[in-house]
C-alpha cells in the first residue's frame, strides 16, 4: 500500500505486472485457489477483492469530506475540483431513477447497504426538490 490503497487494475499503466498480478490473485480467490495464507496476507492489507466495490467506497468517502467541508451532499454536477465525484453522484441519480421509472432493477443498481448509507449521510436523490422545499420553508 505505498500509494494508499490496492485497488489496482489492469487499466494501470504505470504498473502493468502488478496490475496483472493482482487480477490473477482475483481470480485465483474467486476460485478458492488462493493458498490461505497469502489470502490472509491480502486481506491484512486490505486487499481490494471486488474494484466495483472499492470504488464505490472510495467515492463515497469522498462525499463524507465534500460533506464536511460545505455541509451537504449536492455535489455540483460540473464540479472542477473532482470531476470523478461529480460525474458519480450524477450517475448514482440517474441509475435510480431510470430504476424508479421502469420499475427493473439492472445489475448497476446500488445494493441496500450502499443506499441506506447514502440516505445516512443525508445524499440529496432530487436536489431540485430539495431547493425548492428549502425555500419554500423560507418563504413561511
Amino acid at each position: 500500500t505505498q500509494h494508499g490503497h490496492t485497488m489496482v487494475s489492469i487499466g494501470n499503466t504505470q504498473f502493468p505486472k502488478l496490475a496483472h498480478w493482482c487480477i490473477k490473485q482475483r481470480h485465483l480467490a474467486k476460485r478458492g485457489q488462493l493458498d490461505d495464507d497469502r489470502y490472509r496476507r491480502l486481506h491484512g492489507l486490505k486487499f481490494v477483492w471486488e474494484l466495483k466495490e472499492g470504488i464505490w467506497e472510495q467515492h463515497f468517502q469522498e462525499l463524507i469530506l465534500y460533506k464536511a467541508q460545505y455541509g451537504g451532499c449536492n455535489v455540483p454536477a460540473l464540479w472542477v475540483e473532482n470531476v470523478a465525484l461529480a460525474n458519480w453522484v450524477q450517475d448514482l441519480r440517474r441509475r435510480r431513477q431510470d430504476g424508479v421509472r421502469s420499475g427493473v432493477k439492472d445489475a448497476s443498481t446500488l445494493t441496500q447497504v450502499q443506499e441506506r448509507r447514502l440516505v445516512q449521510v443525508g445524499f440529496e436523490w432530487e436536489p431540485k426538490c430539495a431547493m425548492w422545499e428549502d425555500n419554500f420553508k423560507a418563504l413561511e
